[in-house]
Formats: structure tokens, sequence, C-alpha cells
């Protein structure tokens, strides 16, 4: 864990690996006792009903099975959790104004859940615990699915369905997990921040997850459209001559402490992607680089 890459990285292999050992232990729970268990057993089966005086959708469902679930974070302030369903549908199912509707299967239908994250910790000393010197930091990561959002559209009884899934989720403490404990004064884990924004993110994951982020109302679609209309106004201006309106095209870099190479870099029209509404990624491509020059001090 020498670089915050390598360390977000850590941290989001080591997070999954608590939900798949509960996902795994959910499986394995075989106790008689239905209510007893049900939390042991909330990341392998789900039994879902509504009232009737639900809004939208209503419906049942047997007892419906998933496969493990999966963090994907974005950035250091969003993760995507996103649910499968292994076997189950829907039944019994009703629109608000009474019209019956067919059974929905459920079966490898995905839910991602877009949300925010806290890190915590709760400190404190127990003399049976090596070194009695130090403070015992118990780190914990909090996701708020509460306020989690729903990305992937479904009919709506089946959205209901995966918000009602969530909500029990949390209900069974799913909403919480260990980070690395800390049980030294070295604070070794602190040493070097955790930016999770960093981690490779394909363009289809970012258009997946993060399309409807807005920046002081303004889409990804408009800000593009604004930086692309300034690069063509510099282009032009270059065209005419206009000095004042170019960027600095000549980077110096000195390689060794004898020599400064001279490089002439054309750079193409930079691309903002989103993160989330608190981070972006600011993309920069190198259209054109030549070696000007190469002096020796």
């Amino acid at each position: 864990m020498c670089t915050p890459e390598k360390k977000a990285l850590v941290w989001s292999t080591y997070l999954n690996a608590q939900y798949q050992a509960l996902w795994n232990i959910a499986n394995t729970c075989d106790d008689s006792d239905e209510e007893k268990c049900r939390f042991y057993r909330a990341f392998a089966t789900f039994e879902y009903s509504t009232s009737g005086d639900s809004a939208n959708a209503q419906g049942t469902s047997d007892i419906v099975t998933f496969d493990e679930p999966k963090l994907v974070f974005i950035c250091n302030h969003a993760v995507i959790l996103t649910l499968s369903v292994k076997e189950g549908s829907l039944t019994n199912l009703s629109t608000e104004d009474g019209d019956a509707q067919a059974e929905i299967p459920l079966s490898d239908k995905q839910a991602s859940f877009r949300m925010s994250f806290t890190r915590t910790h709760v400190t404190g000393r127990d003399s049976k615990i090596d070194d009695q010197a130090a403070d015992h930091e118990v780190r914990m990561v909090v996701f708020d699915f509460e306020k989690a959002t729903l990305i992937t559209e479904h009919e709506v009884a089946v959205e209901n369905f995966f918000r009602a899934y969530l909500q029990f989720l949390r209900l069974a403490g799913h909403h919480v997990l260990f980070g690395f404990p800390d049980f030294t004064d070295k604070k070794v884990l602190e040493s070097l921040p955790v930016d999770y924004a960093i981690l490779a993110r394909t363009d289809e994951e970012l258009e997946k997850f993060c399309r409807e982020i807005t920046y002081f109302n303004l889409s990804i679609t408009q800000i593009n459209d604004y930086v692309q209309y300034i690069q063509y106004e510099r282009a032009e201006a270059r065209a005419q001559e206009k000095k004042e309106a170019l960027v600095a095209s000549i980077v110096r870099v000195r390689w060794t402490k004898e020599a400064t190479v001279i490089f002439d870099i054309k750079f193409g029209i930079p691309v903002v992607k989103a993160l989330c509404p608190h981070e972006i990624l600011f993309v920069f491509t190198l259209d054109e680089i030549t070696q000007l020059e190469k002096n020796i001090d």
C-alpha cells in the first residue's frame, strides 16, 4: 500500500471481500427458525410483500435468491452497490388503480444503487491488546443506504422490490463494513490518503454510473460543449496570429542534471468526465509531440 492508488485498490478489495464472506455465510445458514435467521440470510434470500396502500405497483414474491453483491468505488464520495437476483419472481401484481398485471420474472435482473459513504472509527483501549500505550481504533465505512439512488431502470414494481431489499439489508446492518484495524501507535495505515478517484474506470462504467450528475445545473454534455467552443475560439485566434489567445505549447523537461529537452506539444480538445457532484476527471490528450532541441547545460 505504498501509493494512494494501491491503497484504494486494497480498501476496495477488502470491503468487497467482507460482502463476499457475508454472502457465503448467508448461503450456509440452515437454522430452522426463519425469523431468527433471516438477517443472517439477508444477502442470500429475501421474501417481499407490499401493503395495499403502497404507491405505484404492488406485489409479493416467493423467496428470491441472490448472487453476491459488488461494490465499485467511483470517487472519494460515491460508491455503486450492485445487487443481482439469481432466481425469483414477483406475483400478485396490481397497479395503484387496481388493474391486475402478469407475473414479472426477477431471475438475472440487476440493480445498481449509487450512494455516498463516510469513514469513521471508534477509539478505545483494552489491556488484552499487546500495545497498551496506544489508542486502539476500529475503523468503519458507512454507506448511506437510506438516500441511495437507483440508477438502473426496470418496471416500477421491480424498482420497488429492489428498494425494499436495500432497506432490508440496512435493517440487517449491512450498510456498515469494517476498515483495516489499527491496534498500534504507529498509524502506518494512515500514512497515505486513500484516493478512490484514481482507480481505473472505463468510459462505459462512467456513462452508466455518472451520466445524470450535474454541476451548477449544467450537464456534462453542456460543459464539454463549452470546452469545445473555447478550444475552437483559440484555434481561430491562432489562425489570426493573436498571440494573447494562445495557451503555452512549449514544455521544458529536464531529464538529467546536464540536459534539457524541449518539446512542442499539440493538445487535443480536453474532455470533462463526471464522477460525483464534488469531483470530475479532466482528460487531456496529446495529438502531436515533437522534440525541438536538446541542450547540454
